[in-house]
């Protein structure tokens, strides 16, 4: 490109502030006002949004103006310091230059010395200049086609045409691909403030490398989706819920949630949205669905395969209510006398409106176990997995912990603990908590949390406990199992008699499960609990058995399915094909250890199936 047009023929006058006179023009646009300063107006904010309309004191002073994209900005032209200086015959402000008077300039534009070797008058702006070998040049500009001066640049250097020719795009790298929503420009993001003044070089922003971005996540759209992932009631069996509403005696299942606080609700139905107003929905034994939802939350049932009653005010909501529930017999998430607190979702005040209106309400707990406890096949398969890797983990965890110990390395509780999480994640397994890494004392306390500085370290005679959980997923089913070892070569009497009573204890649990479940049904999860706790009792250490024999899993860890239980609650549900648990007996003793040993059994119709494949049979020497 040519050199930029200069100003029309009338001679400006300049207030010099040198020796001679440097000035370089461009044409500013009709719609800007001349600058009311004398010496120049103030400089732009955003400097790449404009044309050059001057030079002053080292920087170009654009044009504001409206712009497609951000682009690269003006580069702020900097002096040459005292070595640029070196030389220079100072002079005062306003001095003439050798050879005439001062040339007077327009408003706006501001004089400057010219460059080291010039005899005066201004020195020519181009487009492109020869690459200087030795001292400073004048300034230079560089400019895109069809888009206005870009950047100011001191003694650039030409650069030869590209041979895929002018204006063409760089080819996308093959790491690049994936960014079909992110429009990367150079140097600064589209529309973003410009950088700060004062930061040069490797601290001002720049775009990195895509193969340099693997690590980052970016957002590929806006917060909420537009499309449902999975819609409402997706996968559900009207007919076997009616076949077990029949069995149960009830009209239908009324399903409460508000805020989220029923999982079985969300199990059901699904993706409900923001949830911060009551939701009822209604699944007859026959009939469509019908959902009564706040107004301001109906985008969430937008594809609900049923009929909505939007309300606002309360009398609405009471008034739809009584007509949906009156003279029927309706399942709500219930639990008699608080029973089963996983079944007891309903807050009382609820329970209450509706037998106001008219509703005889049981107890879902069937219900649940069949519909919302039950795993998938894909569930069941990642499961499965997982409970493999954990075990391959934690095997690997104790041996390490035995290594260190032997070399005289120290060895604590939230080391180990953060060892165990990165073994997962590499293996692609997702938890939210945990391990639960215990030495010595404080393994006798069931839940203990380690925390750095007020962790334990490994001595010798110490009971080691390693609990761990993780899925392949975040809301998938998790594997959750706990592994025991002993710091030292031989374990006194204690220990293994502890460690006989809790194995003995797990394996008569499952031995139960294999030799009397049927599909009918009949065996609840606290016949289970009996048999185990039966064990501990015979070897005289039932008062320090002080928890269920295990909890329900399903998308929770402790999920809402039948529990091993009959001593913290009397759990009397059905452990019916499709429902997996924990079975995990322990002893613990204050103040000197506690032994736990867990695998987890899925209910298939076939009977139950014990995972890991492997369970630990003999206490970890380390």
């Amino acid at each position: 490109m040519g050199p930029v047009p200069t100003l029309p023929r009338r001679p400006p006058r300049c207030h010099s502030h040198g020796v001679g006179t440097g000035l370089g023009f461009a044409r500013r646009g009709a719609q800007h006002r001349p600058s009311r300063r004398p010496r120049g107006g103030q400089e732009p904010r955003h400097a790449g949004r404009g044309r050059v309309v001057g030079i002053r004191r080292g920087a170009a002073v654009q044009a504001a103006r409206p712009v497609g994209h951000g682009g690269d900005a003006v580069a702020r032209i900097r002096g040459h310091g005292p070595a640029g200086r070196a030389g220079r015959p100072l002079a005062r402000r306003g001095a003439a230059p050798p050879g005439g008077a001062a040339a007077r300039c327009g408003p706006g534009v501001r004089g400057r010395r010219p460059a080291r070797g010039a005899t005066g008058g201004p020195p020519p702006l181009r487009a492109h200049a020869a690459r200087r070998t030795h001292g400073p040049a004048g300034p230079r500009v560089r400019r895109r086609p069809a888009r206005g001066a870009r950047r100011v640049r001191r003694g650039s250097a030409p650069r030869e045409p590209h041979p895929r020719g002018p204006g063409r795009r760089r080819p996308r790298r093959a790491g690049d691909a994936r960014r079909r929503r992110v429009r990367a420009v150079r140097r600064r993001v589209h529309r973003a403030a410009p950088p700060p003044r004062g930061l040069r070089r490797g601290d001002a922003p720049h775009l990195l490398p895509s193969d340099r971005r693997r690590g980052v996540r970016m957002a590929g759209g806006p917060a909420r989706s537009a499309t449902r992932l999975m819609p409402l009631l997706d996968g559900f069996d009207p007919a076997a819920l009616a076949q077990a509403l029949g069995a149960l005696g009830a009209d239908g299942w009324l399903l409460y949630d508000f805020r989220k606080l029923n999982p079985i609700a969300r199990r059901i139905l699904g993706d409900t949205g923001m949830g911060t107003r009551r939701l009822f929905v209604l699944l007859p034994r026959a009939g469509r669905p019908i959902a009564v939802v706040h107004r301001i939350e109906l985008q969430a049932l937008a594809d609900f395969p049923g009929e909505v009653r939007p309300y606002g005010a309360w009398r609405e909501l009471h008034g739809h209510l009584e007509a949906l529930v009156r003279g029927r017999t309706l399942a709500i998430e219930i639990s008699p006398r608080d029973q089963v607190p996983y079944l007891d979702r309903v807050p009382y005040g609820v329970v209450e409106l509706l037998e106001s209106l008219g509703a005889r309400l049981v107890s879902s707990a069937p219900l649940v176990s069949r519909f919302a406890a039950r795993w998938s096949a894909a569930e069941l398969a990642g499961h499965r997995k997982a409970a493999e890797i954990l075990a391959t983990v934690a095997r690997e965890a104790l041996t390490w912990v035995g290594s260190e110990a032997a070399r005289g390395a120290e060895v604590r509780e939230t080391g180990v603990q953060q060892r165990v999480r990165d073994a997962m994640e590499r293996a692609g397994l997702w938890t939210d908590d945990g391990p639960i890494v215990a030495f010595g004392p404080t393994s006798a306390m069931p839940h203990y949390e380690p925390h750095a500085g007020a962790d334990r370290r490994l001595a010798e005679g110490d009971v080691v406990l390693l609990d761990l959980w993780a899925g392949p997923g975040k809301g998938s089913v998790f594997a959750d199992q706990t592994w025991m070892g002993f710091a030292g070569r031989s374990p006194d009497m204690d220990v293994r008699r502890v460690w006989q009573a809790v194995k003995a204890a797990r394996d008569a649990a499952v031995r139960l499960l294999q030799e009397r479940w049927g599909p009918d049904g009949a065996m609840t999860g606290a016949q289970v609990d009996d048999a185990a706790r039966a064990v501990i009792r015979d070897a005289g250490l039932a008062e320090y058995f002080v928890h269920r024999t295990g909890h329900s899993i399903d998308r929770d860890l402790h999920g809402s399915g039948p529990h091993i239980d009959n001593f913290e609650t009397e759990d009397a549900r059905a452990l019916v094909p499709g429902v997996g648990f924990s079975i995990e007996p322990g002893v613990y003793l204050p103040g000197r250890f506690g032994m736990r040993s867990e695998i987890n059994v899925y209910i298939d119709t076939a009977g139950p199936e014990v995972n890991p494949s492997r369970p630990q049979d003999e206490l970890i020497l380390v």
